[in-house]
């Protein structure tokens, strides 16, 4: 449980300080030098790339993590399961994406609005959805290796300060929206790069699939696990961004816009529940393929009383400050 408390404990020490710098970001610098339809913009392609990439990844984010003791047989080496992901989600963008040009007439004037933001920045999408599909791969590979604690680092401080920075910078007029909404779509792929260096030089960066390991039994049992990863996935992400799409759908980007400042206070209360959620899934996986159930019980009893616990006190803390929040 002590590698469980010490990543949970950073992730969520680097999670709330971006979210101290995300309070700076969305809550009072957007809305002094944004207008409400360009911030309500801004989490309209997100919301639409987060659920692109539920379909897109084709399973591969939990089957990352599922099958890595199975993998991880000699050393660092993990017979190319990195390598297996990558492929993958490659083909899975792909057809997305095919499918997202097809149908772009239909899908723009079912959201279109009097300002026509989403119609003339619609070719987002799909740059947001690559770099953000992969940046989440790595982050899966990196979770069944048992450190979280860089992409929360990455996910929470680095990607806020760079917003940060293009706020200044639109705010001085040094770019225009156009290149402010451009740079923010390409936000992942700064960390894309920093998974993979990070990766090389620990010698785990290893993309060579090993095709005799992976062989047909093999690939049964990973593909099966990963069809019904995209079920659960697709379900959790469309619960948890399609309320965004909808009201969009209904009214406006303004109102967009002023939905996406209460979801982020909100936000506060999962955060113990996603450090530890993440930490505690591999050592679920090596324990499961171990058949070691006492452990497995040991993991799962301490995480629910631990999220519980900080959940909780955060919960009460938002509510005893409602009126003052909004």
């Amino acid at each position: 449980m002590g590698i469980i408390i010490r990543q949970a404990g950073l992730s969520s020490l680097y999670t709330y300080v971006g979210h101290a710098i995300g309070f700076l970001n969305f809550a009072i610098l957007m809305n002094w030098w944004l207008t409400p339809d360009e911030m309500g913009l801004r989490g309209v392609l997100l919301s639409v790339s987060l659920i692109f990439i539920q379909f897109a990844h084709l399973g591969t984010f939990r089957s990352l993590v599922k099958f890595f003791p199975f993998f991880n047989r000699v050393g660092n080496q993990d017979n190319g399961l990195l390598g297996i992901g990558l492929l993958i989600s490659l083909i899975g963008f792909v057809v997305l994406a095919t499918a997202m040009l097809i149908f772009k007439g239909p899908i723009i004037e079912s959201f279109s609005d009097q300002t026509n933001l989403f119609k003339t920045y619609y070719w987002l999408i799909f740059p947001i959805s690559f770099f953000l599909l992969y940046s989440r791969l790595f982050e899966s590979y990196l979770q069944a290796r048992s450190s979280i604690a860089l992409s929360a680092f990455l996910k929470n401080v680095l990607h806020r300060l760079f917003v940060t920075v293009l706020l200044v910078l639109f705010f001085y007029k040094i770019i225009d929206f156009f290149w402010f909404i451009t740079l923010f779509s390409f936000l992942h792929l700064s960390s894309l790069i920093v998974f993979i260096l990070y990766l090389m030089n620990r010698g785990e960066f290893n993309i060579k699939v090993n095709w005799k390991f992976f062989n047909k039994r093999f690939r049964k049992v990973f593909y099966n696990f990963s069809a019904y990863s995209i079920v659960s996935n697709i379900s959790a992400g469309l619960i948890n961004k399609i309320d965004a799409l909808m009201i969009f759908y209904f009214l406006t980007l303004s109102d967009t816009a002023i939905y996406y400042n209460a979801l982020f206070i909100s936000t506060l209360v999962s955060i113990p529940s996603n450090a530890i959620n993440q930490i505690a899934m591999p050592l679920l996986s090596r324990s499961w393929k171990n058949k070691e159930v006492g452990e497995m019980l040991d993991i799962y009893k301490k995480s629910s009383i631990n999220q519980l616990l900080m959940g909780g006190i955060l919960f009460i803390l938002i509510l005893s400050s409602i009126d003052n929040l909004f």
